[in-house]
C-alpha cells in the first residue's frame, strides 16, 4: 500500500472494516484466554493470577490501541486529517456496528 496516496472513501471504508474485524478477534481470542484463566494457571494462583491479568491488559490495551490508532497515526503524522478522522470514525462505526450484533444475537438466546 502507498502511504503517499490520497485514500478514496471506499479504501477508508474497507480499512475501517478491516481494522474493527481485527480488532474484534484479537478481543475474542483474549476473551477465550480470561474465560480459561483460572484452567491455565490452576486454581493457586493469587499473585501471578493479579500479575498475569495485569500483563494481558497492559498488552491488550497496546495491542487494540495499534489496531485501531496505527494507520489513522500515520494519516496524521502526513497531515492527512481529514482521512485519519474518517478511518477512525468508520472502525469505530463497524465496532458499534458489531456490539449491536452481538447484543442482538445474546437477546434471541
Amino acid at each position: 500500500m502507498d502511504f503517499n496516496k490520497n485514500l478514496t472513501n471506499k479504501q477508508i471504508t474497507l480499512l475501517g472494516l478491516a481494522q474493527s474485524t481485527f480488532t474484534i478477534i484479537y478481543i475474542v481470542l483474549i476473551a477465550l484466554v480470561l474465560f480459561y484463566f483460572e484452567k491455565i494457571l490452576g486454581e493457586n494462583n493469587d499473585l501471578f493470577g493479579i500479575i498475569g491479568f495485569l500483563l494481558l491488559f497492559v498488552i491488550s490495551a497496546t495491542t487494540t490501541g495499534f489496531l485501531v490508532l496505527g494507520y489513522p497515526l500515520i494519516l496524521l503524522f502526513q497531515h492527512r486529517f481529514r482521512e485519519a478522522v474518517l478511518l477512525i470514525t468508520a472502525t469505530i462505526g463497524y465496532m458499534g456496528l458489531f456490539t449491536i450484533i452481538l447484543g442482538i444475537t445474546l437477546s434471541l438466546y
